[in-house]
């Protein structure tokens, strides 16, 4: 029960930190980030940019971070491991429902979900590869 609290615990840091990191590289480096800087007469179109912002965020920032937070949280619990899962990778969809996109905060919970299960269907198919190589 330690670890499970533990690893949920940190992955609710490494999602934090992955979040914080990604937001100040899509600011820094996209026409989206010159646009919320103020940077608005180097850009053509500002509107469009602005609009398709939200998909830069959950395209290239949540959703892949939902999913290694999810998959490395499923790897390293043992019991609870969907719980850990999804509440390590809470801040995302809390994120999303904030900004009241409830369709993105489900799809990030979908993935996270997923992550999860894939990890730990990969970890018993691991076990099961382990214990039967050595018992030939």
């Amino acid at each position: 029960m330690l670890r499970t609290i533990v690893v949920t615990v940190a992955a609710i840091c490494l999602v934090l930190v992955l979040l914080s990191f990604g937001t100040f590289v899509i600011l820094r480096t996209t026409q989206f980030g010159k646009v919320m800087t103020g940077d608005v007469h180097s850009v053509s179109d500002p509107w469009n940019v602005f609009m398709e912002g939200q998909n830069l965020f959950l395209f290239y920032l949540d959703l892949p971070v939902v999913l290694a937070v999810g998959f490395l949280a499923g790897l390293l619990t043992k019991r609870f491991t969907i719980a850990a899962g999804v509440i390590g990778t809470a801040p995302v969809p809390i994120i999303l429902l904030a900004g009241g996109d409830i369709w993105r905060a489900c799809l990030a919970l979908a993935c996270a979900l997923g992550a999860t299960l894939l990890a730990m269907r990969w970890r018993q198919g691991r076990k099961r590869e382990i214990s039967a190589a050595s018992s030939s």
